[in-house]
């Protein structure tokens, strides 16, 4: 009798879970297979579903951490009410709230700051042989501003105030974003969120201080520099979005990540949406210049009493003890003087190929290659307070219409990040292959399941890196090819039009972070170093978007508003072309963890019978090892 075996042995695999299709390249599995591998495989007692470790918080914390009391703390939150718990959907649905009352600033902010550089100019500093036009005598807060925001004079005076606040933060910021980072891995996100959050609200009392009485403000306008400085010890906001992203990680599964990014991001875009053309029409209804101001804090005061009372701790306390003690191990003197060491974990590290001598000395460059994109797009939100100037000045703006222009940014962008990234993440996602049970008794097939099946936490469809890194891409080549038109716009609705096609490549930054922790998961770091690792991030972006940023583009504005003002989208062009160019050199690395699953298998191969199939065995004797005749 011939037979025509399918599978003369088992096949190695990279992954601790063997798919079917590893053992049957065809990959067709019926009731009687799945049989044959639940006798296979089964020998032991099941574990119970209740007993099973979470498979979130049990995987955090690395060595240090101590199992048993993470397991007690994981089931005493579980059995707390649903409000003391941690979640993303406390972000997801308050952020929006914080980010209304930031938006609703950004067009009243810009005219505050030209209405105080008017008035001082005309207090007798302006000289307009010197290319300045005589503004109009106008009350601090009147809408009649456009003669004298219009002057490249008085853009250029603006601009270098913003320059100067948007330095002065960005340089404290990138001093202190990597220690608030690891901060909130050693004493928890909100705590870092709660002392951040503080800063916020004395900005926001700066800036009414300012707009009710400037004239009774010690030192003028230039409190402004000192709340700046401020909120740049406590982190500024690249700290808060690496803290907001850290608890949004910590209350997630990589198989999911990236879409719980896009939701929060396009949620947080909605506000952004929102807030410029609601505080249009509240300014409108009320005929008080200064109500936005107002209506700002108390959004922003109602923001901190959810962070200060409301919202839980995403960390457990056995992992918050883990990381001290991991800080203490890595703790040296000269740390605490170099604000670029949190970087290292960004830096290359060894590849653990497990093959040939030779590739073990290759380092694996992928979170490397990753940083060095995110860092010339980092430039661009440094651009945008003279992006603004840019349209005021030449379309004539008022800044009731730059508001309703940043709405229409904000819809574009929310509806993609909270509607159209998530669907083509599910679009992308490849299915989930079959994997064999993990414990000897485990059934294969469900209905042989001696105890109730244990509920999934992750989607049906799990995407991988590559999908990530597939769309960090596009959304780079989509970002410079909207600048492009954006720089050649002549009209308000070409120059609308563009920029909203621009806001279709916010995908980059979601993508972008779960890619990150991706990869340094697949280099064999710990997922509870989120923390760490989105300060590392931080740090790049505060470089980049609150120092290099705004003083790049301050100069190059200030030095070109008057000849060639579309010089500023032009540079913005070459840096995200830039940022492409590196995104092309991330490899995805093999995942370390099954790199060691792997070597545990090949270990325990010998003791396991290959699995041989023959279309022509009865069925009672197939897949069984063929018994060996003895011969003389």
């Amino acid at each position: 009798m011939s037979s025509s075996p399918r599978s003369a042995g088992v096949t190695q695999t990279r992954s601790p879970y063997l798919t079917i299709t590893t053992l049957l390249p065809e990959g067709q599995i019926d009731d009687e297979a799945a049989e044959l591998f639940h006798e296979f495989v089964h020998s032991h007692t099941h574990t119970p579903v209740d007993e099973l470790p979470d498979p979130i918080t049990h995987d955090m914390g690395g060595e240090e951490i101590d199992k048993a009391a993470l397991e007690a703390q994981r089931r005493e939150r579980a059995a707390r009410p649903w409000w003391q718990r941690p979640s993303t959907t406390w972000f997801i649905v308050l952020s929006p709230l914080g980010m209304l009352a930031v938006s609703a600033l950004i067009a009243p902010r810009l005219q505050l700051y030209t209405d105080l550089v008017c008035n001082h100019l005309n207090a007798g500093q302006w000289d307009p042989e010197n290319g300045g036009t005589e503004p109009d005598t106008w009350s601090l807060g009147s809408t009649a501003t456009v003669p004298c925001a219009a002057d490249p004079v008085v853009q250029a005076k603006v601009a270098e105030l913003l320059t100067v606040m948007a330095t002065v933060q960005g340089i404290l910021s990138c001093l202190t974003a990597a220690f608030w980072g690891s901060f909130s891995d050693r004493y928890g996100r909100m705590l870092f969120l709660r002392l951040n959050t503080t800063a916020v609200l004395l900005s926001d009392a700066v800036l009414v201080s300012l707009a009710v009485a400037p004239e009774r403000v010690p030192g003028g306008y230039w409190l402004l520099i000192y709340a700046s400085a401020f909120q740049g010890l406590i982190g500024g906001s690249s700290a808060a979005m690496a803290a907001l992203h850290a608890y949004l990680a910590d209350c997630s599964t990589p198989a999911t990540r990236s879409q719980i990014f896009s939701r929060f991001l396009g949620l947080v875009f909605t506000g952004v949406a929102l807030g410029p053309s609601l505080g249009g029409i509240v300014e409108r209804l009320s005929g008080n210049p200064f109500i936005i101001f107002y209506l700002a804090l108390g959004l922003h005061f109602i923001h901190a009493l959810f962070l200060w009372f409301v919202i839980p701790e995403s960390l457990l306390p056995a992992q918050m003890d883990a990381a001290r003690r991991r800080a203490e191990n890595k703790r040296h003197w000269y740390n605490r003087f170099n604000f670029l060491a949190p970087l290292a974990i960004l830096a290359p590290v060894a590849r653990k190929e497990g093959v040939a001598p030779q590739q073990a000395l290759k380092k694996d460059w992928s979170l490397t290659w990753l940083a060095l994109s995110y860092a010339p797009d980092s430039l661009v939100l440094g651009s945008m307070p003279y992006w603004f100037q840019y349209a005021a000045g030449k379309f004539n703006w008022t800044a009731e219409i730059v508001g309703y222009y940043i709405s229409i940014i904000g819809v574009t962008r929310a509806l993609f990040l909270a509607f159209g990234l998530p669907t083509v993440l599910r679009i992308l996602a490849p299915n989930r292959p079959v994997q064999l049970p993990t414990s000897p008794d485990e059934p294969l097939d469900a209905r042989t399941s001696p105890s109730p099946p244990t509920p999934s936490r992750d989607p049906v469809h799990a995407h991988t890196p590559a999908v990530d890194l597939g769309l960090a891409k596009f959304s780079l080549a989509l970002h410079a090819i909207s600048l492009a038109f954006v720089s050649i716009s002549k009209d308000t609705a070409m120059f609308t039009a563009a920029t909203a096609l621009g806001a279709l490549a916010a995908g980059y930054s979601p993508t972008i972070h779960s890619l990150s922790l991706g990869l340094h998961t697949r280099r064999g770091g710990a997922p509870s170093e989120a923390g760490q690792l989105f300060g590392a991030m931080s740090v790049i972006q505060a470089l980049g978007n609150q120092i290099v940023g705004p003083l790049l583009f301050g100069v190059v504005y200030i030095k070109t508003v008057a000849t060639f003002p579309e010089t500023i989208f032009y540079v913005l062009i070459a840096a995200v072309l830039l940022s492409l160019f590196f995104l092309f050199l991330v490899k995805i690395p093999p995942d370390e963890r099954a790199v060691d699953a792997e070597a545990v298998a090949q270990a325990t191969a010998a003791d396991v019978p290959p699995i041989v199939i023959d279309d022509d065995e009865e069925p009672s004797t197939r897949g069984r090892t063929p018994s060996r005749t003895p011969t003389a």
